[in-house]
């Protein structure tokens, strides 16, 4: 009998270790919709390119997008997506940031780690970096090919 339970008692506790261990890095759900839903809270509403040097592709400030506006709506939770939609005049702009599309936060909903919250993801499947605080916004992503390849920057400003 005594073999019967430690042996149970072992399988159970090398279980719930693995178990542990596979998600460690996991927020737990409280932690995780307080924390996206104050950055989808910040992230909302209009956000503006700072100026004509805050565009930069491959490392160089480059004039285009200096009039661009970036305005995206509140976060919907239920379906893990959020509405964005931009205003530019630039050719070709599209391949940068289209008129308009949704973008996620990175990671499963349920599973996300506080590093996902410095990574969307596009509907488009681009992956945008950002750093972010009450009226700076900054965005890093890479355009994989086209007339706009490169390693793109955008600094706005919110409105």
């Amino acid at each position: 009998m005594n073999k019967f339970s430690l042996k149970h008692l072992t399988t159970l506790i090398i279980l719930a270790l693995f178990s542990l261990s596979c998600n460690e890095d996991a927020l737990d759900s409280v932690e995780e919709d307080k924390l996206f839903q104050e950055i989808a809270t910040q992230l909302a509403g209009t956000w503006k390119v700072k100026d004509a040097s805050s565009v930069i592709k491959d490392g160089n400030a480059v004039a285009v997008f200096q009039g661009m506006s970036f305005v995206i709506g509140a976060y919907d939770f239920g379906g893990d997506k959020c509405s964005y939609s931009t205003d530019h005049q630039e050719t070709n702009g599209t391949e940068i940031w289209p008129n308009t599309g949704t973008w996620k936060f990175n990671g499963q909903k349920g599973l996300r780690k506080d590093s996902d919250k410095n990574l969307l993801i596009r509907n488009d499947n681009v992956k945008l970096t950002i750093s972010l605080s009450d009226k700076d916004l900054t965005v890093n992503f890479s355009i994989a090919d086209g007339i706009k390849k490169g390693d793109w920057t955008f600094y706005f400003v919110k409105q």
